[in-house]
């Protein structure tokens, strides 16, 4: 006779729920009450299984192991309520805004969020500081002066937060790795290092910094190729350069839109012109060593394909791509249906190959089709939309209508899109926005404003 779910043992039951999402856990909890919800060994499995496709409001790296039972319980009550308040299609908030004067009264932008802290690493002028939100003061280091910044890629491992930069200053410019050790969610290090740019063709798009390389991407628009060009961090004064040149199918004449990601120490160049994404893949093993050449080719359809090409505005990628979404490209387009302009978000799916660490195999595929959803009105300021592991928080200016906060999520499980309105106080005045920052893992938005104050927002 097989036996009913209130008869099955706990390590039977351990093994269930690794195959099942939260919600589902949470009924079976209910048949099981009283024998599951006080095993911690229960909760961090469940907790485990939901971190694979969904971050936590707990640091990434974070050991569950160690948390207390409440602790654990108080992790999947956020995750609840906060995919609970995400779906609706205007999620409220669950408490009065709070904001406070950033340094001087100055406005600045947000250059990352260190994951597991209180802290923002925050862009004002020329200068680089860290700065304790809930605190609302400064980090105890001074600083950095860095120059007026093109361009910049941060990465994050346990304790270290870095964030390789490429700055004008007014003589050259100059390539600064600057990085951030953090303990107990409180900084102990704020340290720069600066690397002469290298001279070369082509347009400047994008920057990385990985593993001991440093290395910029640029586009020769009139050639069919893209340049890497990198050096080691280790080196001894003055470093050497390495070039590589990758092949590219894609059309000169298109007004291309280009990014790049890593993954473990891989380095993927993606490369979009409004009908397609073409990833070109450097492995690990060739970026250290020096000797790179391009490891495997990938081209991603956008669906639905857009009528007219838009005018390209920006790109963005994900905190991670272990979530399921690399990048999005951003495009500003015209709605001749509604005879008016919008922003299209293109959004660059991926997944985990799990392949044997060689160092050469890609650890990523993408296999899939890149999905496209359209915003009514006009993305004004690159600085007012934020990418996080897979929600995207933007300000469309419509001429008719007020500035909206509107929340974009890609659901890796269906690959789709949802458009959400947010809500936000009376008080709050989008059109004085400086710049914004979205966590998804906590329901929390932060915002910065033209007159230096630091806003927050929680959903949860």
């Amino acid at each position: 006779m097989p036996l009913g779910l209130s008869q099955l043992p706990s390590d039977i039951i351990l093994e269930i729920v690794t195959c099942l999402d939260l919600p589902d856990v949470v009924s079976l909890v209910l048949v099981r009450f009283q024998l599951l919800s006080t095993q911690r060994s229960f909760w961090i499995s469940v907790l485990e299984t939901t971190r694979r496709t969904y971050p936590l409001a707990c640091s990434p790296d974070a050991d569950l192991s160690r948390f207390t039972l409440e602790a654990l319980k108080q992790l999947a009550s956020s995750y609840q309520k906060l995919q609970l308040n995400w779906k609706r299609a205007e999620p409220q908030l669950v408490r009065a805004m709070v904001s406070n004067p950033l340094p001087d009264s100055e406005p600045a932008k947000f250059l990352v969020n260190i994951q597991g802290t209180d802290v923002f690493v925050l862009e004002k002028g020329t200068q680089v500081f860290c700065w304790n939100y809930k605190l609302a003061q400064l980090s105890p280091f001074p600083p950095v002066e860095v120059g007026y910044i093109q361009l910049l890629f941060p990465t994050q491992h346990p304790g270290i937060c870095s964030v390789c930069v490429l700055a004008q200053n007014a003589s050259s410019l100059q390539t600064s790795v600057l990085t951030i050790t953090h303990e107990l969610g409180k900084v102990t290090s704020f340290t720069s290092e600066v690397f002469e740019a290298p001279v070369l063709e082509g347009d400047l798009r994008s920057l990385f910094a990985i593993e001991g390389v440093v290395g910029l991407i640029q586009l020769v628009e009139a050639q069919s190729y893209s340049t890497i060009s990198f050096c080691s961090t280790r080196d001894i004064e003055p470093r050497l350069y390495h070039t590589l040149k990758l092949p590219r199918s894609m059309s000169t004449s298109m007004d291309l839109l280009s990014d790049c990601i890593t993954y473990k120490g891989h380095l993927y160049s993606l490369i979009e012109d409004g009908y397609s994404v073409q990833i070109q893949h450097v492995s690990r093993k060739d970026l250290v060593s020096g000797y790179c050449r391009s490891a495997g080719e990938y081209s991603c359809d956008i669906v639905p394909p857009p009528l007219v090409i838009g005018t390209a505005v920006c790109s963005m990628t994900s905190s991670t791509a272990s979530y399921g979404l690399c990048a999005v490209f951003v495009r500003v387009e015209r709605d001749d249906e509604k005879n008016m302009n919008c922003t299209s978000f293109t959004f660059v799916p991926t997944s985990l190959t799990h392949s044997v660490d060689d160092g050469l195999s890609s650890p990523l595929a993408f296999d899939s089709p890149c999905v496209t959803h359209r915003v009514d009105g006009i993305l004004e300021d690159v600085n007012i939309a934020w990418l996080g592991n897979n929600g995207l928080a933007v300000v469309t200016d419509l001429p008719t209508q007020p500035h909206k906060l509107t929340l974009l999520r890609y659901h890796p499980v269906d690959k789709s899109v949802s458009q959400h309105l947010l809500n936000v106080p009376e008080n709050l005045d989008l059109s004085i926005l400086e710049a914004i920052c979205v966590d998804e893992a906590t329901g929390s938005l932060y915002l910065t404003t033209q007159d230096g104050l630091f806003s927050t927002l929680e959903y949860v």
